[in-house]
């Protein structure tokens, strides 16, 4: 997963999400393997979703749609990710 010009997270070969048009992001921990986490991107009616394959991963994606929405110097840390998943 890649995010190219703070803005576009690239999927390889299969999509592209604008995380400017994402107005909020649900995610769950991977029931099979706890170092995973599922991120729902919520634009409009729809919905797309990623697998962060780390909790690092999931911090930087969050980070990355928080600047794009105004929250530059929003921290997430894996006891954030943690915490909120309880």
């Amino acid at each position: 997963m890649n995010i190219k010009q703070d803005r576009f997270l690239v999927k390889e070969g299969s999509y592209v999400i604008d995380l400017n048009s994402v107005e909020f992001i649900t995610f769950t921990q991977n029931e099979n393997n706890s170092n995973q986490y599922l991120l729902k991107f919520h634009i409009g009616t729809k919905e797309a979703r990623v697998m962060a394959e780390t909790v690092s991963d999931a911090i930087s994606i969050l980070e990355a749609w928080s600047e794009l929405k105004g929250n530059i110097g929003t921290i997430y840390t894996e006891n954030d990710i943690k915490r909120w998943r309880n």
